[in-house]
């Protein structure tokens, strides 16, 4: 048996494992029709075989499943530099690729929804107003650095709701927003009985913000996203992605609204 040296073979196959949605270690030994633990050993050797060494007549598979997981033709010179390039490079495509696939879920399961946008009152930007317009058609606007809120309407009742922001470069966590007596939704939230705002003072351009309601608790933990107002990573992306693939659109409600920020005149 042959083999070919892939520089970061093992930590190539981890990647595909946990970030590309092929169902895990357990779809990529489907795939290749052998154990985790051989094609782990794949990556690490032993001190009969050097590491990262794939056996020759397994490079086929490896060339599909790698362009089944960033979406590319099979015949891309693509899947042949990400094949003999650093395993960084194959995490920064499926990062991105990860990133689309939640926007993709959300656009397939989820709606435009009736959503009002209420600035701070110190600002001289005035309530907006949008009912059911297209994606394209952006009607809320706020500057940079104007506290604003949001308010969903005509949202289903789930056990759970979380709101998510993708800004231009990033998804974000929001929080879970809070219901008030008629079921609408404010975002951010509240925090005794004060309503709360948020502020966006680095990105200009369309925000979208996405209520998700989920009859299950979210299958990653999402506090200290919000808790340490950091960027979610690949894993909890891909966990929201794939979470809602899984329950689909009867058991789940999907709505969103975009806002343009924009520069002060």
């Amino acid at each position: 048996m042959t083999g070919i040296a892939i520089p970061g073979l093992g930590e190539k196959l981890r990647l595909l494992a946990q970030l590309a949605d092929i169902g895990g270690w357990k779809g990529l030994t489907e795939r290749f029709n052998r154990s985790e633990k051989t094609m782990r050993y794949w990556g690490t050797g032993n001190d009969a075989r050097p590491p990262n060494l794939l056996p020759s007549e397994h490079l086929p598979m490896l060339r599909k499943v790698i362009a089944d997981a960033i979406r590319a033709d099979l015949a891309s010179p693509q899947i042949d530099d990400l094949i003999i390039n650093p395993p960084s490079e194959l995490r920064q495509v499926l990062l991105g690729r990860s990133g689309v696939a939640l926007m993709e879920v959300i656009d397939l399961l989820g709606k435009p929804v009736d959503a009002e946008l209420f600035a701070d009152r110190s600002s001289n930007v005035g309530l907006v107003r949008v009912a059911q317009k297209p994606v394209k058609d952006v009607k809320l606007r706020i500057g940079l650095d104007v506290p604003f809120r949001l308010v969903f309407s005509q949202l289903q009742r789930k056990t759970v709701t979380i709101v998510l922001q993708k800004s231009p470069s990033a998804w974000g966590y929001v929080g879970t927003g809070h219901r008030d007596a008629k079921g609408d939704l404010h975002i951010p939230g509240q925090i005794g009985g004060n309503l709360l705002t948020m502020v966006e003072s680095a990105e200009t351009g369309i925000h979208r913000f996405v209520a998700i309601g989920l009859p299950t608790p979210p299958s990653v933990n999402l506090y200290r996203y919000a808790r340490d107002e950091i960027a979610l990573d690949i894993a909890a992306v891909s966990a929201i992605a794939n979470q809602l693939r899984d329950i689909g659109k009867e058991k789940c409600y999907v709505a969103f609204c975009d806002v343009l920020v924009e520069r002060a005149p």
